[in-house]
């Protein structure tokens, strides 16, 4: 587990010696907590993706397509215990001012519950603030999960990221 507290301490004091980190709209798979790229194949399932700069590991990347951000999680990270109103909120601090916001979800095969209620929770809060939540690239199994739970009545599901990016108008 870490300690967020000492990370951001420590990402402050590397960001002062450094400078700011570079945006997320200038990086295509960039830390979603200092903004750095990420290298290597995110996809890999076998190995745990960890920033080089900050060494947080991976559960998600960013990246801007104009006034929408999306959120793309990546396989074998997201677990139970991961996932919670901590984890919504790094997602919440990761989609910053953006109007629109996808999830894409092509990398997972599982989803728990714990995530549903991270994703419903984020909803909620994004239409608090006048922002538009859209999921995407639901594997047959997660789409199961979601309709089960009768979801896809109340989350817009997108087949692909650019479908869900079209669908933003």
């Amino acid at each position: 587990m870490i300690n967020l507290g000492r990370w951001w301490k420590s990402a402050k004091r590397r960001e002062a010696a450094q400078g700011s980190p570079q945006s997320c709209e200038e990086t295509p798979n960039c830390c979603p907590l200092c903004g750095n790229n990420m290298f290597g194949d995110i996809s890999d399932p076998r190995r745990e993706a960890r920033c080089p700069d900050c060494k947080r590991p991976f559960w998600f990347v960013r990246k801007t397509m104009g006034e929408t951000v999306i959120l793309t999680f990546l396989p074998k990270l997201i677990s139970t215990n991961e996932i919670s109103l901590r984890g919504r909120d790094e997602l919440l601090a990761a989609a910053g001012d953006a109007t629109g916001v996808v999830l894409n979800l092509v990398h997972l095969r599982i989803v728990s519950s714990m995530f549903l209620g991270m994703v419903v929770a984020m909803r909620a809060t994004l239409a608090e603030a006048g922002k538009r939540l859209k999921l995407c690239g639901l594997s047959s199994e997660v789409l199961a999960v979601f309709t089960t739970a009768r979801l896809h009545t109340v989350l817009d599901i997108s087949d692909n990221e650019q479908s869900a990016l079209e669908s933003f108008g």
